[in-house]
């Protein structure tokens, strides 16, 4: 690998761990962590837990469509931040020093 394309791979690690977490990426969390709880629960404990599962995907599926979320509301009360206030078009973190980050 070149030293260009090895600094540039150092770099997207560095950046990607070192990211804010968005709105988006919370919501991902919690959807996928509810999908998964609920499931699990289901299997091993009783099968009625499966209803909360189709809710939660239904939620899912209504707020895609019309693109008004409650969780995304509650994130927002509790100070998550959008993607947009985050990150500069690029995928560079707002007032990170770029140079450094290369480095």
């Amino acid at each position: 690998m070149s030293n260009a394309a090895s600094s540039r791979a150092t770099f997207d690690t560095t950046a990607r761990q070192s990211a804010p977490w968005s709105v988006d990426r919370w919501g991902r969390l919690l959807s996928g962590t509810l999908i998964l709880t609920f499931t699990l629960l289901g299997l091993f404990h009783h099968p009625v837990w499966l209803y909360v599962t189709a809710c939660v995907s239904a939620s899912l599926i209504m707020t895609s469509l019309t693109d008004r979320c409650l969780v995304r509301r509650a994130l927002l009360a509790l100070g998550a931040k959008e993607r947009e206030d985050l990150f500069l078009p690029g995928g560079v973190v707002r007032g990170s020093n770029v140079k450094a980050l290369q480095k």
